[in-house]
């Protein structure tokens, strides 16, 4: 690093085209992490830094235990050693609405919310929403409470964990990565829980928030699961006939039909997913068409087809080959102004698209005719491949910005080995590492170890595990170095931190600290989580070098503000992974998440200038969320006794009674003394009926 004072052209230049990419990352004209990349070997002809400099960071210790943190989180969830938590959250609830009694939203709120901190602090926060997402619509629907109400419980919870311990997410270790870099004899001492002592109280108030306010600040809508968990709205059956027998699937123009797509083949003993057009059909064989109702009840006019449209429709022999996925479409898609035939979506992407969801609730204007604007939530019915190929081929993330899978499609056959291996190392490397033992492992080597256990057991394979990897976050993680040495050299990190450092002269040390926390989260806002750790940590380093300050509660301020983003559904993946499921719209996040914000904000400054006495804040929060979630759980009984029948859901039909009566179901039942005759209505065929509807 140069100690000769930089070419007076190289500050503005720096700051020049920090502004300028951020500008471009912020309204997604170009990947974020292409724009870093680009943004940080820029400097190399320039002569602000070096070759060496600029790809520092891709050989960090940091970056190699973010890599190893997806594998092992798709492992964890592989394997299935979290199922048991999906029993917590219903214990005692379910008992409750079968009695046809209401619970309490807080309680529910509370058994989401705690286990997420808890497994966040170990486990990567986005894969883990990724798979508790699914578990979380099944609660809801099973406790009728709408998601809403779960949803970004579970994405801010996930956050709170993360900000317990460095592994927790990928800005703690690159923050720390960043600092042992700059300042290794400072760093010393930093351990894998020593951010628990301001993120503990921060997570424990913010707790509070959710449990108290949650009910009344988040809206009551139903997300995409509603559509999802009705597949008789989007999917149909139909058996092939005897004028059909021996013929392909191409003459009878089964795979040309508007609207419709052909995604089974269902011949009792095996499935074929997307058969070929040259399939010969048998008579017997059921198939499987996905698309809008109207189209799908058209199948009816063709003859050597007999349509079930009263047929239940098995989602888990639906997942054998195909699963449902939630699609965002991209700000820069060329999707956007196009409808479902014009964008050729069956022929392109070899999906269906089910269902579009906006602003929060699904679009009423029929599939033929909606156009596609940024943001829609696609509900798209397609093979496996299809998050594969999102994942592999660039393209696919200029379509979609976030595709995942709606219903939740795991892996038979659970082994307790299994779910050991997948989680019992790496935990214990976490907690050696937090040790410090001279002997143990590193926390990067540990995760390495780990995941060789996870690919001999074959719990996933070489593949899953190429394709967990997060690229956007490595190449925001490598090229952080360099730009944080570019900014050093050229003289902007001193520039702007001498500006925030004279900003806050008569607040000494807290006001420099809340200055920070509110530069990082206004990044935070702007671009990814780690691109802003990145641009804000040589801001620090430098102005610790003007005022001769400690590191560590910096540190600890840009750990938090760098995951600190609950106002927008942009700032946090997990928040855009809810934004669907949960039906929520833009200004839900300003009204939930923006209080909050101010929340964690304050009492992340009171928790680092008192972090010497953290455990009585500790304390003091856990004693009242204890009282707290006793009370809301607890109250039940008596409040069912005090507001009697008020609290009951409507009361289901007297089963016992209607049979004395000779009713049950529809059907009216006369007793003969031999024989039972049941006498049904002459209702209209089913066809007719849901045509009419």
């Amino acid at each position: 690093m140069s100690t000769a004072a930089p070419p007076a052209w190289q500050t503005p230049f720096v700051l020049t085209t920090i502004v300028v990419s951020l500008g471009i990352m912020a309204f997604e004209i170009a990947p974020i992490d292409l724009t870093l990349l680009f943004l940080t070997f820029i400097y190399v002809p320039t002569g602000i830094i070096k070759v060496s400099e600029a790809t520092a960071g891709f050989s960090s210790e940091g970056l190699v235990t973010v890599m190893v943190l997806y594998p092992v989180a798709l492992a964890i969830a592989e394997s299935g050693c979290l199922d048991f938590i999906e029993k917590f959250f219903t214990l005692g609830f379910k008992k409750r609405v079968n009695a046809g009694l209401k619970n309490s939203e807080s309680a529910i709120i509370y058994r989401v919310a705690v286990p997420m901190i808890f497994l966040s602090t170990f486990y990567n926060n986005t894969p883990q929403v990724a798979m508790f997402i699914p578990i979380i619509q099944t609660v809801a629907r099973e406790l009728n409470i709408a998601p809403s109400k779960l949803m970004l419980p579970l994405s801010y919870s996930s956050i709170f964990g993360g900000c317990l311990a460095l592994v927790g997410t990928s800005t703690n270790l690159l923050a720390y990565s960043l600092a042992s870099k700059s300042r290794p004899e400072e760093i010393k001492g930093f351990g894998q829980f020593t951010i628990a002592t301001v993120g503990g109280p921060v997570a424990l108030v913010s707790l509070l928030y959710l449990g108290l306010l949650g009910p009344y600040l988040l809206p009551n809508r139903q997300g995409t699961s509603v559509v999802v968990h009705n597949p008789r709205e989007y999917v149909i059956l139909a058996t092939v006939g005897k004028l059909l027998n021996g013929k392909t699937i191409r003459y009878a123009r089964l795979n040309k039909i508007d609207g419709v797509s052909l995604i089974n083949l269902d011949r009792g003993s095996s499935v074929s997913a997307a058969p070929s057009p040259d399939t010969q059909l048998s008579e017997g064989d059921v198939l499987w068409f996905a698309g809008e109702l109207r189209h799908l009840l058209f199948l009816q006019n063709i003859q050597g087809l007999v349509v079930n449209s009263e047929a239940p429709v098995d989602l888990d022999r639906l997942g054998i080959h195909n699963n449902i996925y939630e699609a965002v479409v991209a700000v820069k898609s060329e999707l956007i102004g196009k409808t479902v035939k014009e964008a050729a979506v069956r022929e392109n992407y070899k999906g269906a698209v089910i269902a579009v969801h906006r602003d929060g609730q699904r679009a009423e204007e029929s599939l033929e005719t909606l156009r596609f604007l940024a943001n829609d939530i696609l509900l798209v019915l397609a093979p496996t491949a299809f998050l594969d190929q999102h994942s592999a081929a660039p393209h696919y993330h200029n379509v979609f910005s976030v595709v995942r899978p709606a219903v939740r499609n795991l892996k038979g056959g659970r082994k307790l080995w299994k779910q050991l291996i997948a989680i019992v190392p790496f935990i214990t490397a976490v907690v050696l590492s937090s040790l410090e033992v001279s002997w143990a492992l590193s926390l990067a080597a540990g995760g390495v170890f780990s995941v060789f256990l996870i690919l001999v057991s074959r719990i996933i394979t070489a593949d899953e595990t190429r394709k967990s990897l997060d690229w956007e976050v490595f190449i925001a993680i490598g090229t952080s170095l360099g730009l944080g040495t570019a900014m050093t050299n050229s003289g902007a990190a001193q520039f702007v931190a001498k500006g925030l450092v004279d900003a806050s002269a008569n607040t000494g040390e807290a006001g420099l600290l809340i200055v920070i926390y509110v530069l990082t989260v206004i990044l935070n806002a702007i671009v990814s989580n780690n691109a802003s750790v990145a641009l804000a940590y040589p801001i620090i380093d430098a102005a610790l070098k003007l005022r001769k300050y400690p590191l560590w509660p910096f540190l600890l301020v840009l750990m938090m503000a760098g995951s600190a983003d609950f106002s927008t559904p942009i700032g946090y993946q997990t928040n855009m992974m809810v934004l669907a499921p949960g039906g929520y719209r833009f200004y839900d996040y300003i009204l939930f998440g923006l209080p909050l914000q101010f929340i964690s904000g304050i009492f992340t400054i009171l928790a680092t200038v008192t972090r010497d006495y953290w455990y009585i804040w500790v304390l003091v929060l856990t004693v009242v969320n204890g009282v707290v979630w006793a009370s809301v759980e607890g109250a039940l009984p008596i409040l069912d006794k005090l507001r009697g029948r008020s609290t009951r859901v409507p009361e289901q039909p007297d089963l016992d009674e209607d049979a004395e009566r000779g009713e049950v179901d529809g059907v009216v039942r006369k007793d003969t003394g031999t024989k039972e005759e049941e006498a049904t209505s002459t209702d209209a065929p089913a066809s007719q009926e849901l045509i009419s509807k």
